[in-house]
């Protein structure tokens, strides 16, 4: 139970996260621990919601990469989480297992990544969409994509990638029980292979 944006506009890529973490019935805000939904790995920033246990596995193993983690395209998103995945079994015990009938072994991730090159969606299958404007993740995404298009829609010509990730994850937060506690966001300049900056 989460919410991930990512907004893509001229100005800039922005990918934000609530902090809120649920364990069961219990609600443990930020005040508790710090709980970050957003990674980053080289110069891009990896958006998870779902299972907590993803965390730390999907991301050391992304990290044990190297320099062949890259993720600026959809076949170089693809190609990596492919790796991945065999990681994931092999060193961390990932239980693929879903529904006989699933055309692919699952995975179970929902991430988003973001980096200078774009949004990438990366879902249970190692399906990649690449999202142009912006998309969420998470139980509170029909909030979030509600609000982002709203805002998409007042900014015109020219969004503010910000201010739409912000009215976003506000919606998400105000909305969805298991979105809460404080925002997390990281801009990238588009085009860029420099790092994100983190946003207050």
């Amino acid at each position: 139970m989460s919410t991930v944006v990512a907004v893509r506009s001229a100005d800039g890529i922005v990918i934000g996260a609530e902090t809120l973490l649920m364990q069961g019935e219990a609600r443990l805000g930020h005040a508790y621990g710090d709980n970050p939904k957003l990674f980053l790995v080289g110069h891009s920033c990896i958006g998870l919601t779902g299972s907590v246990a993803h965390y730390t596995a999907l991301i050391q193993a992304l990290r044990s990469l190297g320099d062949d983690c890259r993720l600026g395209s959809n076949e170089e998103v693809f190609n990596t989480f492919t790796r991945v995945h065999k990681r994931l079994k092999d060193d961390f015990f990932l239980n693929p297992k879903k529904q006989p009938d699933d055309p692919y072994e699952a995975n179970h991730i929902s991430a988003l990544v973001a980096n200078g090159s774009g949004i990438y969606g990366v879902y249970a299958h190692r399906e990649v969409l690449n999202f142009g404007r912006f998309w969420a993740n998470g139980t509170g995404r029909p909030y979030a994509l509600g609000a982002m298009h709203a805002a998409w829609q007042l900014g015109g010509e020219r969004p503010d990638a910000l201010t739409v990730a912000r009215q976003g994850l506000a919606a998400a937060m105000e909305f969805d029980r298991g979105s809460g506690g404080e925002m997390r966001l990281y801009r990238f300049e588009v085009g860029s292979n420099a790092a994100p900056q983190p946003v207050d």
